[in-house]
């Protein structure tokens, strides 16, 4: 063999042995990255979260009346057919306050008598989706939410940015882009019922 010949040889052998170190994407060595700034694309989703005492094992609770200036709920997320459940599928925090504590303002800033509760939702179950969360901004009744950010860990086992809805009331729920739909049923007993429909880009 020629002295290219080997060279050539050489380098294929020292790349074949660099390719077998490569992780595949998901592994656990990736998980805790970010995907980078792709602009994902579009969800139609509707998450449905049971926070209140049973006698199921799935069982959660509220600390705090949402009326009040902060509070927290746990309890066990729906897995839906229908729309896109994921990830918030088990075990589940919703988080609230009247002042910013982890969200970004609401777009064009924040009228804190329309946008009053921060709003925090967080995946707190092991497994695929953990870990992931949305932030933003509820207006005084409870109806809709603002999402001003969040990370959402996809099926690859990477996380991937949420990106901002808009203000514009008009379009919540049905125009992708828009704010959540927020259903709230407060009258369940040491808890309530609490749900988000929409679109969310990730």
């Amino acid at each position: 063999m020629t002295s290219p010949g080997r060279a050539a040889a050489a380098v294929l052998t020292i790349l074949t042995a660099l390719s077998s170190l490569v992780l595949p994407v998901g592994s656990a060595a990736a998980n805790d990255e970010d995907a980078g700034s792709s602009s994902g694309s579009w969800h139609h989703v509707h998450f449905h979260i049971n926070a209140y005492r049973t006698g199921d094992v799935r069982t959660g609770s509220c600390e705090g009346s949402w009326r009040d200036n902060a509070g927290i709920c746990q309890g066990w997320a729906e897995s839906r057919t229908w729309y896109d459940s994921y990830p918030f599928r088990s075990s589940t925090q919703v988080r609230w306050a009247s002042t910013p504590t982890r969200c970004r303002d609401a777009p064009g800033g924040r009228d804190s008598r329309v946008w009053r509760h921060e709003v925090y939702v967080y995946a707190s179950h092991l497994g695929t989706g953990q870990n992931s969360w949305l932030c933003g901004w509820g207006d005084e009744g409870w109806h809709t939410m603002v999402v001003t950010g969040g990370e959402i860990r996809g099926y690859d086992g990477y996380f991937h940015e949420v990106q901002r809805s808009s203000g514009v009331l008009a379009d919540r729920e049905h125009v992708p882009g828009g704010p959540l739909y927020v259903f709230l049923d407060a009258s369940r007993d040491q808890g309530a019922v609490i749900g988000f429909r929409g679109w969310l880009r990730y």
